[in-house]
């Protein structure tokens, strides 16, 4: 052990002494974490479009009517589904903010509209998204005053309104002499209103209309909280720390890569090896310093995370610890992998980087994965370092369990494991002078 010892504190001290690898392995994966979390923070730009799943349970025109004024907003990116469950669905899939469920019985309300209670709309909303459900609530308001106008603009429909309005008033015994005159003029008169727009235009009375100030509530949207299966990240920086994390143990693989290029090229690595020192000594206390330096940098990230300035707070602490050391394992096996294949320290970093930057563009470190397009999610599995934000992920704010980052996990420790077996298969090939 104090041989290991020994070269582990050797290989952190030239660390340390590389002013530039040092730079990259601790300080840069901070700066980006800190940086993108920042501009994910800020909210700028134009507001994006509410996603928003419609069920419609109702088959009357006034039900399809509004449905198609939904489709058309501006505001909406709409799916629209079959049923209540799969609108539901999309909401605790966090693939839409609302449900929006036209039930039935939608167009017999409209059609009672100046005489009974207001139609209903149901609208289930994820309530751990405030700012976007409150100007759901604003947008549907809008479209349903403007459905109401459109609808009002029908003779046919206008009518057929109107005289549920007074059947209705002339069934009912609660309303006293004054106002059942009054609204019985009124729903005259908006019959003969209706009646006129029905006609030609060379015959319509081009009479100015009066507003007599009558306002109601033409749609009740009635709200509910449709639950997530798993919370969100709390805050960008969540997010962001992850990423960084990434780029801190790509930092500390390829440092201690090119490292023991240069000790080979150097003939230090010959100088060990006819030493009397035990070969797979040597090899696992190259790879003790790395595992040490990425879980040590990847602790000092997820550490700072913790500040005020951020607030991160983890879901699981015992899975984040678990996926934190898998990850230095896996890793640790890349660099062994890495090293053994570069015979120069140009040709080391080089290869290494150019592998290491496409990984990280399609493995989460750079974009998030859950944003990203499906077949680059698919496309992903190849990378270590997307198996890799699974896993520190799902301690930081997925919550998930052991069994739940159990894959992710085992695949990094293979990983780990084959390029520690095939470094040293080629370690052990070359001469000793």
């Amino acid at each position: 052990m104090g041989i290991i010892w020994a070269l582990l504190t050797k290989d952190l001290r030239l660390l340390v002494r590389d002013r530039a690898g040092f730079f990259f392995t601790f300080f840069f994966p901070l700066i980006f974490a800190v940086f993108f979390g920042t501009i994910f923070s800020s909210g700028g730009g134009p507001a994006p479009k509410l996603q928003v799943a419609l069920a419609v349970a109702d088959d009357s025109p006034a039900a399809r009517r509004f449905a198609e004024a939904l489709a058309s907003a501006d505001e909406f990116n709409l799916s629209r589904v079959n049923t209540v469950e799969e609108a539901r669905a999309l909401v605790l899939l966090r693939k839409a903010v609302a449900a929006v469920v036209i039930p039935p019985g939608y167009g017999a309300a409209r059609e009672a509209v100046f005489s009974g209670p207001p139609a209903e709309v149901q609208v289930g909303v994820d309530p751990s998204r405030a700012a976007e459900s409150g100007m759901l609530q604003g947008v549907l308001q809008k479209y349903a005053f403007v459905d109401l106008v459109a609808s009002m603009r029908d003779p046919v429909v206008m009518r057929a309104q109107t005289a549920a309005a007074r059947s209705a008033l002339a069934a009912s015994s609660s309303v006293d002499p004054a106002t059942r005159l009054i609204l019985t003029g009124l729903f005259t008169q908006l019959d003969a209103v209706a009646g006129r727009l029905g006609q030609p235009s060379s015959t319509r009375d081009q009479s100015a209309t009066t507003n007599n100030g009558f306002t109601f509530q033409p749609v009740r949207f009635v709200t509910s909280e449709i639950r997530p299966l798993r919370a969100g990240p709390p805050n960008a920086y969540a997010v962001s720390f992850p990423q960084g994390i990434i780029w801190a143990v790509m930092g500390a693989c390829m440092g201690f890569a090119v490292s023991l290029v240069s000790e080979r090229t150097g003939g230090t690595l010959a100088r060990l090896r006819v030493a009397p020192i035990a070969r797979w000594k040597v090899l696992l206390g190259k790879a003790a310093g790395c595992f040490v330096t990425t879980t040590g940098v990847t602790g000092l990230l997820l550490g700072v995370s913790m500040l005020p300035p951020f607030g991160v707070r983890f879901a699981a602490p015992l899975t984040l610890a678990v996926a934190v050391a898998c990850a230095g394992l896996g890793f640790t096996g890349l660099m062994m992998l890495i090293a053994s294949i570069g015979r120069t320290e140009r040709a080391c970093s080089g290869v290494g980087w150019g592998v290491m930057m496409v990984f990280a563009m399609i493995g989460g470190a750079t974009v998030p994965l859950f944003v990203m397009p499906e077949w680059m999610q698919r496309l992903s599995d190849i990378s270590p370092m997307k198996w890799t934000v699974l896993a520190i992920e799902g301690g930081v704010w997925r919550g998930h369990s052991l069994a739940e980052i159990a894959l992710p996990c085992i695949i990094l420790v293979a990983i780990g494991l084959i390029g520690f077996l095939v470094g040293w298969k080629l370690f052990d090939r070359e001469p000793t002078t």
